[in-house]
């Protein structure tokens, strides 16, 4: 297993024993194996000390700053509720849609988001 290769090259201190090597193994099974290279290389540059599983198995930083995908999703859901009222046979609550108004304007001024 190649990322077990790095971590040993990057951290020769440090014992692996068969049964972190099984868990490992197991706990890193579906994780895409570009991913967990790229995560275990990341950690190696930026860390004196041994990668965790939960190191390597990390979401991607970019899935939560990328503040252009993030604009368009919301975008997106709002387009989903406007459209969604203009469907419905039944009229949201007015409390309900004075605080989605609300919310929307936050958004659109850029307060939330």
């Amino acid at each position: 297993m190649k990322l077990l290769s790095i971590y040993s090259a990057a951290y020769p201190m440090v014992e692996i024993s068969d049964e972190q090597i099984e868990l490992w193994v197991e706990m890193l099974d579906d994780i895409p194996y570009a991913k967990g290279i790229r995560n275990i290389r990341e950690h190696v540059r930026s860390s004196k000390f041994p990668p965790t599983i939960a190191d390597i198995v990390r979401h991607d930083p970019e899935q939560f700053t990328n503040q252009n995908q993030l604009q368009s999703e919301m975008n997106h859901r709002i387009a989903l509720m406007d459209q969604w009222e203009r469907d419905s046979s039944d009229s949201i609550p007015e409390h309900v849609r004075k605080r989605l108004e609300l919310v929307q304007q936050r958004i659109k001024s850029g307060e939330i988001g």
